[in-house]
């Protein structure tokens, strides 16, 4: 199944952010001068930059194409009614087929909807494989540190208290 390449295809993109991006990092250091949420980073070409990581971009690409997939094409597949265009993490019965044929990987592969075989899930591996995306020139990277507040949803009022964070605007 994942033998052998049958159709290969390598697209190289240029993302660039028309509105401030944040893709936070999930740890949180002690020193108390930098800002609550800060950017991911990592050396890469011979200095500390900040990068967006593959799994990010791939599931804002696989969120976009199942929604691209339902407007599409409904639920299922007209050529197999059976087999939906993509699954909903939300309907634990849309994944019944997992405990059926579990171990069985081609079994589980021909069950799955289309994104679950484009993208992979728990189960089968990706067909699709995105690298992390690093700036051209992170001399011409622009970073600030905004304020914030996260208000409650219930009551109206401040949730947490200030926090700051960092943004990329170019």
């Amino acid at each position: 199944m994942h033998k052998r390449f049958v159709n290969h295809c390598t697209i190289e993109l240029i993302l660039s952010p028309t509105t401030p991006i944040l893709i936070k990092s999930g740890k949180e250091g002690a020193d108390p001068t930098k800002p609550d949420m800060e950017f991911v980073e990592t050396y890469h070409a011979g200095g500390k930059s900040i990068y967006l990581p593959g799994s990010s971009l791939k599931g804002a690409i696989r969120a976009h194409a199942e929604r691209i997939v339902r407007t599409v094409g409904g639920d299922r597949n007209p050529n197999s009614p059976n087999k939906l265009w993509a699954s909903n993490p939300l309907n634990r019965s849309s994944y019944d087929y997992l405990e059926r044929f579990q171990g069985d990987a081609p079994k589980i592969y021909q069950h799955s909807s289309f994104t679950d075989q484009l993208f992979g899930s728990t189960e089968i591996a990706s067909r699709l494989r995105i690298e992390d995306a690093y700036p051209i020139d992170r001399a011409a990277l622009r970073i600030e540190e905004r304020n914030g507040v996260a208000i409650d949803r219930v009551f109206g009022s401040v949730a947490v208290g200030p926090f700051n964070f960092q943004v990329c605007t170019a």
